[in-house]
């Protein structure tokens, strides 16, 4: 009868050890660690490595696909690999606009028509809001863009500044880059190389040029 208990015991003793190694792990793969290796040690107070600045128009198919598939997932995945407090990234919309203001009024002319315009402006408001962090400023222009018609529904109002708002990053922009010749455009600490790469695998390129300037 001894010897049976034992055996019980140790079957159980199997299972738990068999079930603790099929649970899936909220630690990073050692894929993701090779892939960071010497960011992971870089602590919380580390200042920002990477000044990104995403220069960009509402309703423009390419700046919708860059947010959606290539900006969206790689936040995600900086933030899952705690290395998002190296990144600030700045969304700028404003893209082929043109701006002018005359005796106190703000007139405007954009790309895709007033209503891009409108919904620039709105984008704007978000983005200056200081109360809003930016992870949920990230996930209702995600949301935003994705859908322009249902932007209210994603949380996003119009503000009294938005026109100014609107105006100054017209100003921005022009002094980050002179006339813009694609939207969206990226900058990396003012620089526009490697447009391709970041448009197409921002993730991977913000990786490696994070990696060498550690």
């Amino acid at each position: 009868m001894r010897h049976r208990y034992i055996l019980i015991a140790c079957s159980l003793i199997a299972i738990v050890i068999i079930c603790y190694k099929l649970t899936p792990s909220s630690e990073p793969s050692p894929e993701t660690d090779e892939l960071f290796k010497g960011t992971l040690s870089v602590g919380k107070s580390a200042p920002s490595l990477l000044i990104i600045k995403v220069f960009y128009e509402v309703l423009c198919p390419d700046s919708k696909y860059f947010i959606v598939k290539q900006l969206y997932p790689a936040w995600t995945k900086f933030k899952m690999m705690n290395v998002s407090h190296l990144t600030d990234i700045q969304l700028i919309p404003f893209g082929k606009a043109h701006a002018q203001m005359q005796k106190g009024e703000y007139t405007f002319e954009c790309q895709h028509g007033e209503e891009e315009c409108r919904l620039n402006r709105i984008h704007a408001c978000l983005i200056d809001d200081k109360l809003i962090t930016f992870d949920t400023k990230l996930e209702m222009i995600k949301c935003s863009i994705s859908n322009p018609t249902k932007t209210s529904q994603c949380g996003l109002t119009e503000c009294s500044k938005g026109n100014q708002l609107l105006y100054e990053n017209g100003i921005l922009q022009k002094a980050d880059l002179g006339k813009i010749d694609f939207v969206p455009t990226i900058t990396v600490n003012k620089s526009t190389q490697n447009q391709y790469e970041l448009l197409k695998n921002f993730y991977g390129e913000i990786v490696s040029q994070l990696k060498t300037s550690l």
